[in-house]
Protein backbone atom coordinates (compact mmCIF):
# COMPACT_ATOMS: atom_id res chain seq x y z
CA UNK A 1 0.00 0.00 0.00
CA UNK A 2 1.30 3.19 -0.84
CA UNK A 3 1.90 5.89 1.78
CA UNK A 4 -0.70 8.45 2.44
CA UNK A 5 0.48 11.92 2.43
CA UNK A 6 2.02 13.61 5.98
CA UNK A 7 -0.58 16.03 7.44
CA UNK A 8 1.41 16.31 10.06
CA UNK A 9 1.97 20.64 9.14
CA UNK A 10 -1.52 20.86 10.07
CA UNK A 11 -0.88 19.85 13.87
CA UNK A 12 2.53 22.14 13.73
CA UNK A 13 0.70 24.86 13.26
CA UNK A 14 -2.97 23.90 15.14
CA UNK A 15 -1.63 22.21 18.43
CA UNK A 16 1.48 23.87 20.07
CA UNK A 17 0.28 26.02 22.92
CA UNK A 18 -3.21 24.56 22.54
CA UNK A 19 -4.65 26.32 25.04
CA UNK A 20 -3.38 29.38 24.57
CA UNK A 21 -4.55 29.21 21.40
CA UNK A 22 -8.11 27.77 21.85
CA UNK A 23 -9.60 31.04 22.01
CA UNK A 24 -8.95 32.16 18.86
CA UNK A 25 -9.63 28.04 17.13
CA UNK A 26 -13.02 27.86 18.87
CA UNK A 27 -14.66 30.58 17.56
CA UNK A 28 -12.78 30.13 14.35
CA UNK A 29 -14.58 26.40 13.84
CA UNK A 30 -17.76 27.73 15.05
CA UNK A 31 -18.49 29.77 12.21
CA UNK A 32 -16.23 27.52 9.48
CA UNK A 33 -18.32 24.64 10.93
CA UNK A 34 -21.15 25.17 8.58
CA UNK A 35 -19.39 25.93 5.78
CA UNK A 36 -16.52 22.82 5.77
CA UNK A 37 -16.74 20.09 8.38
CA UNK A 38 -13.93 17.95 8.42
CA UNK A 39 -15.50 16.41 11.51
CA UNK A 40 -18.80 15.99 9.24
CA UNK A 41 -20.29 13.85 12.15
CA UNK A 42 -19.51 14.93 15.46
CA UNK A 43 -20.44 18.77 14.83
CA UNK A 44 -22.81 19.78 11.85
CA UNK A 45 -26.60 19.60 12.70
CA UNK A 46 -28.72 17.76 10.35
CA UNK A 47 -29.46 19.80 6.83
CA UNK A 48 -32.96 20.03 7.80
CA UNK A 49 -32.08 22.43 11.03
CA UNK A 50 -29.19 24.32 9.51
CA UNK A 51 -31.27 27.31 8.76
CA UNK A 52 -32.75 27.15 12.26
CA UNK A 53 -31.53 30.04 14.40
CA UNK A 54 -29.02 28.31 17.07
CA UNK A 55 -30.33 28.82 20.80
CA UNK A 56 -27.82 28.92 23.87
CA UNK A 57 -28.15 25.40 24.60
CA UNK A 58 -27.36 24.60 21.12
CA UNK A 59 -24.26 26.51 20.63
CA UNK A 60 -22.90 25.58 23.72
CA UNK A 61 -23.21 21.50 22.34
CA UNK A 62 -21.74 23.01 19.36
CA UNK A 63 -18.76 24.44 21.53
CA UNK A 64 -18.40 21.03 23.25
CA UNK A 65 -17.99 19.17 20.62
CA UNK A 66 -15.43 21.31 18.89
CA UNK A 67 -12.85 21.15 21.55
CA UNK A 68 -13.93 17.04 21.45
CA UNK A 69 -12.58 16.69 18.28
CA UNK A 70 -9.99 19.34 18.63
CA UNK A 71 -8.91 17.28 22.05
CA UNK A 72 -9.02 13.81 19.61
CA UNK A 73 -6.08 15.77 17.52
CA UNK A 74 -4.10 17.30 20.35
CA UNK A 75 -3.83 12.80 21.61
CA UNK A 76 -2.62 11.69 18.09
CA UNK A 77 -0.34 14.75 16.98
CA UNK A 78 3.00 13.38 18.66
CA UNK A 79 2.31 9.94 16.72
CA UNK A 80 0.81 11.58 13.33
CA UNK A 81 4.00 13.74 13.29
CA UNK A 82 6.62 11.32 13.85
CA UNK A 83 5.57 7.86 12.62
CA UNK A 84 4.67 8.14 8.83
CA UNK A 85 1.29 6.60 7.56
CA UNK A 86 2.48 3.47 5.79
CA UNK A 87 1.21 0.02 5.60
CA UNK A 88 3.84 -2.46 4.72
CA UNK A 89 3.39 -5.94 3.16
CA UNK A 90 3.23 -8.68 5.59
CA UNK A 91 2.11 -12.18 5.20
CA UNK A 92 -0.59 -14.25 6.16
CA UNK A 93 1.08 -16.32 8.94
CA UNK A 94 2.68 -13.47 10.45
CA UNK A 95 -0.74 -11.67 10.77
CA UNK A 96 -2.52 -14.76 11.83
CA UNK A 97 0.12 -15.21 14.90
CA UNK A 98 0.42 -11.49 15.79
CA UNK A 99 -3.31 -11.79 16.09
CA UNK A 100 -3.13 -14.42 18.53
CA UNK A 101 -0.63 -12.80 20.29
CA UNK A 102 -2.53 -10.08 20.66
CA UNK A 103 -5.19 -11.35 21.73
CA UNK A 104 -3.42 -13.03 25.06
CA UNK A 105 -2.37 -10.29 26.02
CA UNK A 106 -5.53 -8.45 26.05
CA UNK A 107 -6.91 -11.38 28.22
CA UNK A 108 -3.73 -11.12 30.41
CA UNK A 109 -3.96 -7.19 31.29
CA UNK A 110 -8.32 -7.32 31.56
CA UNK A 111 -6.66 -10.11 34.37
CA UNK A 112 -4.98 -7.83 36.45
CA UNK A 113 -7.96 -6.01 37.97
CA UNK A 114 -7.88 -2.74 36.95
CA UNK A 115 -10.79 -0.26 36.90
CA UNK A 116 -10.12 1.25 34.06
CA UNK A 117 -7.81 0.24 31.64
CA UNK A 118 -8.60 -3.08 29.26
CA UNK A 119 -6.14 -5.18 27.05
CA UNK A 120 -8.10 -3.79 23.98
CA UNK A 121 -6.58 -0.22 24.21
CA UNK A 122 -2.81 -1.74 23.64
CA UNK A 123 -3.87 -3.74 20.39
CA UNK A 124 -4.05 -0.52 17.92
CA UNK A 125 -0.37 -0.19 19.32
CA UNK A 126 1.09 -3.51 17.53
CA UNK A 127 -0.34 -2.09 14.00
CA UNK A 128 2.10 0.87 13.65
CA UNK A 129 3.97 1.44 11.58
CA UNK A 130 7.57 3.74 10.95
CA UNK A 131 8.44 3.72 7.10
CA UNK A 132 8.94 -0.27 5.92
CA UNK A 133 9.20 -1.20 9.44
CA UNK A 134 6.08 -2.23 11.51
CA UNK A 135 5.80 -2.31 15.17
CA UNK A 136 4.80 -5.86 16.97
CA UNK A 137 3.49 -7.09 20.52
CA UNK A 138 5.93 -7.89 23.63
CA UNK A 139 7.11 -11.33 24.12
CA UNK A 140 5.38 -13.18 26.97
CA UNK A 141 8.43 -12.60 29.14
CA UNK A 142 7.46 -8.75 29.26
CA UNK A 143 4.06 -8.77 29.71
CA UNK A 144 4.61 -8.50 33.80
CA UNK A 145 6.41 -5.41 33.46
CA UNK A 146 3.32 -3.36 32.77
CA UNK A 147 1.31 -4.16 35.75
CA UNK A 148 2.97 -2.23 37.86
CA UNK A 149 2.58 0.96 35.40
CA UNK A 150 -1.09 0.43 34.61
CA UNK A 151 -1.43 -0.10 38.50
CA UNK A 152 -0.07 3.53 39.04
CA UNK A 153 -2.05 5.22 35.97
CA UNK A 154 -5.45 3.00 37.35
CA UNK A 155 -4.87 5.23 40.14
CA UNK A 156 -4.05 8.33 38.15
CA UNK A 157 -7.44 7.68 36.39
CA UNK A 158 -9.36 7.20 39.43
CA UNK A 159 -8.17 10.61 41.45
CA UNK A 160 -8.71 12.87 38.27
CA UNK A 161 -12.05 11.52 37.54
CA UNK A 162 -11.45 12.20 33.95
CA UNK A 163 -10.15 9.95 30.77
CA UNK A 164 -7.26 9.24 29.86
CA UNK A 165 -5.35 7.98 27.02
CA UNK A 166 -2.64 6.18 26.48
CA UNK A 167 -0.94 7.48 23.35
CA UNK A 168 2.26 5.31 23.20
CA UNK A 169 3.05 1.66 24.56
CA UNK A 170 5.50 -1.29 23.88
CA UNK A 171 8.00 -0.28 20.84
CA UNK A 172 9.95 -3.25 19.63
CA UNK A 173 13.70 -2.28 19.18
CA UNK A 174 13.60 -1.77 14.68
CA UNK A 175 10.58 0.41 15.44
CA UNK A 176 11.66 2.24 18.24
CA UNK A 177 14.82 3.10 16.43
CA UNK A 178 12.99 4.17 13.22
CA UNK A 179 10.48 6.42 15.56
CA UNK A 180 13.64 8.18 17.40
CA UNK A 181 13.71 6.49 20.80
CA UNK A 182 16.33 6.03 23.13
CA UNK A 183 18.38 2.51 22.59
CA UNK A 184 17.63 1.33 26.22
CA UNK A 185 13.71 2.58 26.08
CA UNK A 186 11.45 1.93 28.77
CA UNK A 187 8.70 1.41 25.70
CA UNK A 188 10.85 -1.22 24.57
CA UNK A 189 11.05 -3.92 27.56
CA UNK A 190 6.83 -3.03 28.14
CA UNK A 191 7.46 -1.21 31.23
CA UNK A 192 6.45 2.21 30.27
CA UNK A 193 3.44 4.38 28.77
CA UNK A 194 3.21 8.23 27.64
CA UNK A 195 -0.59 9.31 27.96
CA UNK A 196 -3.00 12.28 28.13
CA UNK A 197 -5.65 13.12 30.13
CA UNK A 198 -9.22 14.86 28.89
CA UNK A 199 -9.07 16.68 31.96
CA UNK A 200 -5.80 18.94 33.80
CA UNK A 201 -2.65 19.58 32.21
CA UNK A 202 0.61 17.79 31.80
CA UNK A 203 2.08 19.94 34.97
CA UNK A 204 -0.43 18.54 37.30
CA UNK A 205 -0.67 14.43 35.77
CA UNK A 206 2.99 14.46 36.18
CA UNK A 207 2.80 16.46 39.58
CA UNK A 208 0.43 13.95 40.77
CA UNK A 209 2.36 11.25 40.02
CA UNK A 210 5.63 11.96 41.77
CA UNK A 211 3.26 12.64 45.19
CA UNK A 212 2.97 8.39 44.42
CA UNK A 213 6.39 7.44 44.90
CA UNK A 214 7.02 5.50 47.74
CA UNK A 215 3.29 4.29 47.82
CA UNK A 216 2.81 0.96 47.17
CA UNK A 217 0.19 -0.44 44.48
CA UNK A 218 -1.57 -3.61 43.75
CA UNK A 219 -3.39 -6.02 41.39
CA UNK A 220 -4.43 -9.08 40.43
CA UNK A 221 -0.88 -11.16 41.66
CA UNK A 222 1.17 -8.63 42.74
CA UNK A 223 2.08 -5.46 44.21
CA UNK A 224 4.98 -3.12 44.28
CA UNK A 225 6.21 0.07 45.80
CA UNK A 226 6.22 2.60 43.03
CA UNK A 227 9.94 4.11 42.43
CA UNK A 228 9.68 5.14 38.43
CA UNK A 229 10.39 7.97 35.68
CA UNK A 230 7.68 10.40 35.20
CA UNK A 231 8.91 13.38 32.28
CA UNK A 232 6.47 16.26 31.30
CA UNK A 233 6.55 17.04 27.75
CA UNK A 234 4.09 20.42 26.55
CA UNK A 235 1.20 18.23 25.13
CA UNK A 236 1.75 14.88 27.28
CA UNK A 237 3.70 12.62 30.28
CA UNK A 238 5.50 9.78 30.66
CA UNK A 239 5.23 7.10 32.98
CA UNK A 240 7.38 4.20 33.82
CA UNK A 241 8.30 1.63 36.55
CA UNK A 242 12.15 1.24 36.39
CA UNK A 243 12.86 0.56 39.93
CA UNK A 244 14.02 4.51 40.92
CA UNK A 245 12.99 7.90 40.65
CA UNK A 246 13.78 10.04 37.76
CA UNK A 247 11.82 13.26 36.94
CA UNK A 248 12.22 15.73 33.80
Amino acid sequence: MSAMPNKSWIYKICLPNFEVNKAFWLPFLVISSWHFNPFRKDIIMSSETVDVKLSVENLAERLENIETALFALQVNSASLESEPFEDPEEDSGSELETMSLSQELERYIDGLGLRFFKGSEFSPFWKRTCGNIRNSPPPRSLWKNIAPTLAVLDRLRGEIDAPIIITSSYRDSDYNACVGGVGDSHHSAFRAVDFVAKKGTPSSWAAKLRSYRGQRFAWNGGSFEFRGGVGKYQNFVHLDTRGWDSTW
